[in-house]
């Protein structure tokens, strides 16, 4: 975590929890391929905080899209997951 001044919102790092999110989103989707994306991507988000020693937050996704435009992966749907997870 870099750059304090980069970051959008003051509780940035307010830690979120969402234990049963699997369960809701498979209440929420009927499609599996939609379930699968969305499950791949975060899951990968999850392992990057593990890794990091992270907590969910606002201010841990920002810093995961940066470092997927640093690797030069695309985010797009990558935000779109981590949106729903979030809200």
């Amino acid at each position: 975590m870099e750059k304090q001044n980069d970051k959008v919102n003051v509780g940035n790092s307010t830690p979120v929890s969402f234990p049963r999110w699997r369960e809701v989103l498979k209440s929420e989707y009927s499609d599996p391929e939609a379930i699968r994306k969305l499950e791949q991507d975060i899951f990968a988000y999850l392992k990057f905080l593990k890794a990091a020693h992270f907590r969910a937050s606002v201010e841990s996704v920002l810093d995961y899209l940066s470092e997927l435009e640093k690797e030069g992966k695309g985010t797009s749907s990558v935000r779109q997951s981590l949106r729903w997870f979030f809200f």
